[in-house]
């Protein structure tokens, strides 16, 4: 990378550290703003920056982010928390994420995509994941009920990881399922899945206690123990892979075991994620913004704008209304819940997977897949960005006049859902 592109990216990202808060009141998001750099750099505009999406460079850093994303995510994720009070996630999870698939599967063939069963079962599940950052807003303001923020942001801790091994199972499917002789492939994706998940937890539990047994004698430096959350997840990653199993399955069961096993770790996390981790995440929206969003916006037409679209609303607000039947939510909260599934990093690293596996397996259509999911992506960049926080306000201010609301007592809810 030259002189010239770098002194502008790194001046642009220490102004805006300089102007973070007060960029946090308005409606620019920081995916936003430098997913708009690369756009603005690319060869498309000034031309100052041309990284290609399938160099080793940008690989390696789409896999570490995708990792620490799954590890992050996963160990937040309470299993007692979420049995007692994760009725709504539960929901959006076990109905939601898969009615999301299916239907936008059969919309994507539907439309002159020219997508075949498998390819467009690869584009739903690319876009299924949702990604809480972009709507950040709505878990800033204290004052929305605390239920309705959990259930979204468990959704969107858990959904990725989810729908990975879909992902992988449909990609043997378009790839191999081309010549009839994907018996194997399916057996080996299994393998990958079990090896992959054993891995993750085996490292991850004996991390958590040696993080335990060590951080409690104080013998690790406070400077080093969030430098230990991003080892243990490459180490999941990497001892999965040495036996066999998918690293990526590992991360994510690797997360769910610390958040579950280890007193001490998950602060540690949560500490890294929100400084170090966030700029893996800014990378990979600047270098989306630089590397693909050019290309997409120029090959864009009718029936691919349009699937962005319906992607965006139909094919992830029906599928969350039907999950919620039941609930007795206010019709305002089924919408808000709806709304506010965007797409955005987990969407462009299994984008990148695919990509990926283009260099070894044909995948048909993947030129196609490749614009509809950035014109979404980039659609979901911008119009949940700009829309989150008057949004966010506006659903405050309604569900908070109206008192004794289900939305606000999780454990009444349950009650009135199990019959009690």
């Amino acid at each position: 990378m030259e002189s010239i592109p770098l002194s502008v990216i790194a001046l642009f990202t220490f102004l805006f550290c300089l102007l973070s808060r007060r960029i946090a009141d308005s409606w620019i998001t920081a995916p936003m703003a430098f997913t708009g750099l690369g756009l603005l750099l690319s060869d498309a505009s000034l031309g100052m920056l041309t990284p290609h999406l399938r160099s080793h460079l940008v690989t390696v850093i789409a896999e570490i982010t995708l990792i620490l994303i799954l590890f992050s995510d996963a160990s937040r994720i309470c299993a007692t928390r979420l049995r007692h009070d994760g009725t709504l996630s539960i929901r959006l999870l076990a109905l939601g994420l898969p009615l999301t698939i299916i239907i936008g599967m059969g919309i994507a063939m539907l439309l002159p995509l020219g997508l075949g069963i498998w390819e467009a079962a690869l584009l739903a599940v690319v876009l299924a994941p949702t990604d809480a950052t972009l709507g950040r807003a709505l878990f800033t303001i204290e004052s929305i009920p605390l239920r309705i923020r959990q259930a979204l942001n468990v959704e969107s801790g858990l959904n990725d990881g989810i729908a990975l091994p879909v992902l992988l199972l449909f990609l043997v499917f378009a790839t191999d399922g081309a010549s009839g002789d994907f018996d194997a492939s399916i057996y080996l994706i299994a393998e990958q899945i079990v090896l992959g998940a054993l891995a993750g937890i085996f490292i991850a539990f004996l991390g958590s206690w040696a993080f335990d047994w060590f951080d409690g004698r104080e013998w690790m430096s406070r400077d080093f123990e969030r430098i230990s959350v991003f080892a243990l997840a490459l180490l999941a990653y990497a001892g999965a892979e040495v036996v066999g199993g998918n690293g990526f399955i590992a991360a994510f069961c690797a997360g769910l075991t610390v958040g579950n096993v280890s007193r001490r770790m998950p602060t540690c996390i949560f500490s890294f994620v929100e400084t170090e981790g966030q700029l893996f995440t800014l990378a990979i929206f600047f270098l989306f913004g630089a590397s693909m969003a050019a290309p997409a916006l120029a090959a864009a037409d009718f029936p691919t704008v349009a699937y962005a679209l319906l992607s965006l609303t139909f094919i992830r607000m029906i599928p969350v209304a039907l999950a919620l039947k039941g609930v007795k939510l206010r019709w305002d909260t089924v919408l808000i819940v709806g709304w506010f599934g965007p797409r955005g990093v987990a969407s462009i690293l299994y984008l990148m997977i695919l990509i990926e596996h283009e260099h070894e397996h044909k995948i048909p259509g993947l030129d196609t897949i490749e614009i509809v999911a950035i014109l979404t992506i980039l659609l979901s960049i911008l119009l949940h960005g700009i829309s989150a926080k008057p949004l966010a306000n506006l659903y405050s201010r309604r569900i908070n006049s109206v008192p004794n609301l289900i939305e606000h007592d999780s454990y009444t809810a349950n009650r009135k859902n199990s019959g009690e």
